[in-house]
């Protein structure tokens, strides 16, 4: 019996080992009082994403669709419209070039759908199953760029062209490419060249866009092991790294500067939290979010040493939108929109 409680005891100690160094956000740093609420609104679906554009807050709701506040007073959000989708909204962002709304709906049907703002018409939708992060970029009101991860598929990338004889959005004639990654993708981000991939188990993994008027295509780069499962990932301001939201591991920092051979810098875990699975960054601030738990910032200015420096408790965080002036818009299925401020 003896033997058996000294390997559990290792086991333990090596589990501790392979992730970040831990810190106690209740410690004497001060960062419980770190946030500060400007406003709670309770939504009328199950929040689980936001995206924001100049006044307005685009909440993807569940079954309830996409609730959309006006936030220009930000401690007293209004609710101006609600978008009927075709089936529960998971993930929403917005194009303003393009004057579309661009929903994930649920999972049982997959892709992205776009939507008219004006008129709340359905336009398109890429179907693809099991989609589990997508971003995009406008290369112009009629021309946007698509890309997406896949829990099967991995990687995919399209070119939407507006048809404006039929009145519809169109990927067909600039077909997607297709790069299986070999594990499960969970997160994304990416600069128009360079994609970023969350890819759990496997880590972080990089790849190069290359666009054309025939075809898309993907070519793979380095890859790198993250201590936990990487959910989710966000490129530094400058490009030169990285942050990964390694689940039970924390955040982790990582160097990217040389594309084929990715570097871990440091990272950071906050006393008892395991699950992170979705983190921002704006300037030298990542913001994260400890499913079932918190939202957390960090200051990474040194990536070597990042560094708790405010925490949320929230019953159900799912998302986040950060702006540029640091002002988080958090979804949490349980409260709603909230909206904080890091003092």
């Amino acid at each position: 019996m003896k033997s058996t409680y000294t390997l559990i005891a290792l086991l333990v100690l090596g589990f501790l080992s392979g992730c970040a160094e831990r810190s106690d956000p209740a410690g004497p740093t001060g960062i419980d009082d770190a946030f500060v609420l400007l406003s709670q609104t309770q939504t009328p679906g199950w929040a689980e994403d936001v995206w924001v554009y100049d006044t307005l807050a685009f909440v993807a709701d569940g079954e309830a669709g996409v609730t959309i506040y006006d936030i220009s007073n930000l401690s007293a959000p209004q609710n101006v419209s609600r978008l009927g989708t075709s089936s529960g909204a998971e993930k929403v962002a917005f194009s303003p070039a393009a004057n579309v709304i661009l929903v994930n709906e649920s999972s049982g049907l997959g892709g992205v759908t776009f939507y008219d703002y004006a008129t709340s018409g359905r336009k398109k939708t890429i179907f693809d199953l099991g989609l589990e992060e997508f971003g995009f970029f406008e290369v112009s009101s009629d021309t946007v760029i698509v890309c997406e991860v896949d829990r099967t598929e991995g990687f995919k990338v399209f070119t939407v062209v507006y048809d404006a004889q039929y009145d519809d959005w169109d990927e067909t004639s600039i077909r997607g490419a297709v790069f299986s990654l070999g594990g499960t993708a969970r997160g994304l981000d990416f600069d128009h060249e360079f994609a970023y991939i969350a890819n759990n188990q496997l880590g972080m993994r990089i790849l190069q866009i290359h666009y054309s008027a025939i075809a898309n295509s993907v070519t793979p780069l380095g890859m790198i092991d993250t201590p936990g499962a990487a959910r989710d990932v966000a490129l530094t301001a400058d490009k030169h790294y990285t942050v990964v939201a390694d689940y039970q591991c924390g955040i982790c920092v990582i160097d990217v500067s040389n594309k084929d051979n990715p570097r871990l810098r440091g990272s950071v875990t906050p006393e008892k939290a395991d699950a992170i699975i979705k983190v921002k960054v704006i300037d030298n601030t990542a913001y994260f979010i400890d499913q079932h738990t918190a939202l957390y910032a960090a200051d990474v200015s040194n990536p070597n040493a990042p560094r708790l420096v405010g925490k949320y408790l929230a019953p159900e965080p799912v998302n986040l939108f950060v702006t540029d002036d640091q002002t988080v818009f958090l979804a949490d299925e349980d409260l709603g929109l909230l909206i904080l401020k890091l003092r």
